[in-house]
């Protein structure tokens, strides 16, 4: 898992793919100083050992927010049920700076976006799309210093994180507060500071999380609106345990039938 942000994830059908694609992918890359020499492990021989006896957390601040869609909660509590049901034990924790981590992902991802780009935005700004050009010239006027606190956020928030996985194996969390957006929604004008805050920071905490703090996670099928909109699970453990998250996701997902469900945009 690379510090800075730029790993690259799979995104397969099912868990045994994005077992089989990682198994694949994964291990040192000489031209990137920040890969594991680890050996990699055969992420396959983890999918059918089930889930009993494993603590699963829940993060409390990403569960207990009124801002979440009350049909993601439900798809959340479902899950917890399953993960019950076969054996493991659910626990609460608190992580308290997972609130602010869009914001304090915003604050070092986007700044350095700007800054790799810089001869770009400085000599062919116009090429960019619109929503890309935005976002990297307002990073460019950052102030050092806000830079700098985010970057000591980010640590603070990664203490938290590997401080919760000494009491559980699996964090769990919905991957979104929201199911997946419809086109015109992402487009749409903001409206607010509030509409921002709600759209931009707190929608990129629950995935945003995982990449500052570089530990692995993975996102499924967790669910489906009444109106059809896929709704993620997110799985997240700690430093070189993705064995244990696709014990985990692999167990739910042979249990429910969210994988084998297409939304109805899709099949259009």
């Amino acid at each position: 898992m690379c510090w800075f942000m730029d790993a690259a994830a799979p995104m397969t059908k099912t868990v045994e793919d994005c077992a089989i694609v990682l198994g694949a992918i994964a291990g040192y890359d000489e031209r990137d100083p920040y890969t594991s020499r680890r050996p990699v492990p055969n992420y396959t021989e983890a999918l059918g050992k089930g889930v009993e006896g494993l603590r699963v957390g829940l993060i409390r601040e990403l569960h207990q927010s009124p801002d979440m869609h009350p049909e993601v909660r439900e798809s959340m509590e479902f899950a917890l049920d399953v993960f019950r049901g076969l054996g493991a034990e659910i626990k609460e924790v608190s992580i308290p700076l997972v609130e602010l981590a869009g914001a304090i992902f915003v604050g070092v991802a986007d700044t350095e976006g700007a800054g790799a780009r810089d001869e770009i935005l400085r000599t062919r700004a116009d090429e960019l799309d619109p929503a890309s050009r935005t976002r990297l010239l307002s990073a460019s006027l950052v102030p050092f210093k806000v830079y700098n606190r985010a970057a000591k956020a980010r640590v603070l928030l990664r203490r938290q994180f590997m401080a919760a996985l000494e009491d559980v194996d699996v964090l769990v969390s919905p991957t979104s507060p929201y199911p997946a957006p419809l086109h015109k929604d992402l487009t749409a004008r903001f409206e607010s500071a509030d509409d921002v805050r709600r759209r931009f920071f707190f929608r990129r905490a629950y995935t945003g999380c995982y990449s500052l703090t570089a530990l692995p996670a993975i996102s499924i099928p967790g669910g489906f609106t009444s109106d059809g909109l896929p709704i993620g699970l997110q799985l997240g453990a700690r430093p070189f345990a993705e064995e244990t998250l696709f014990q985990a996701a692999n167990a739910y997902e042979q249990t429910t039938t969210w994988h084998t469900r297409i939304a109805p945009a899709a099949q259009a």
